[in-house]
C-alpha cells in the first residue's frame, strides 16, 4: 500500500532542494561559480520532475492525481520558469585556460 504522506513529503523536498538550488545559481550569475550552479539547478529540477511523475503515475484515482497537481504542479511549474530565464550557461566563458 503507499503512503501517500511520505510520497508526498518526498515530492515536497525534491521541490525544495530545487528551490535552493535556482536561488545559488540566482546568486551565482556573473561569477565562476555560475556553471556548476546552473548544473545542479537542472539536475535537481529534474529530480523534482522525475519524483512528482512517479508518484502521479502510482496514484489510484483521478482525484488523488489532481489533488497532487494543485499541491505541487504550479510551484514546480514557477521554478521551470524561472530557471528558463536564467541566462544560458556558457561554461567555457568563466574558465581561465580559453584565452
Amino acid at each position: 500500500m503507499i503512503n501517500i504522506h511520505k510520497e508526498m513529503e518526498k515530492v515536497a523536498d525534491l521541490l525544495t532542494a530545487a528551490r535552493d538550488e535556482l536561488r545559488y545559481a540566482i546568486d551565482s550569475i556573473s561569477t565562476i561559480y555560475y556553471h556548476e550552479d546552473y548544473t545542479t539547478c537542472q539536475a535537481a529540477i529534474e529530480n523534482c520532475l522525475e519524483g512528482y511523475n512517479a508518484f502521479l503515475s502510482i496514484m489510484e484515482t483521478d482525484a488523488d492525481r489532481d489533488e497532487l497537481k494543485h499541491k505541487f504542479g504550479r510551484d514546480i511549474e514557477d521554478v521551470m520558469k524561472k530557471f528558463d530565464r536564467l541566462p544560458p550557461d556558457n561554461c567555457n566563458k568563466h574558465n581561465k585556460y580559453n584565452k
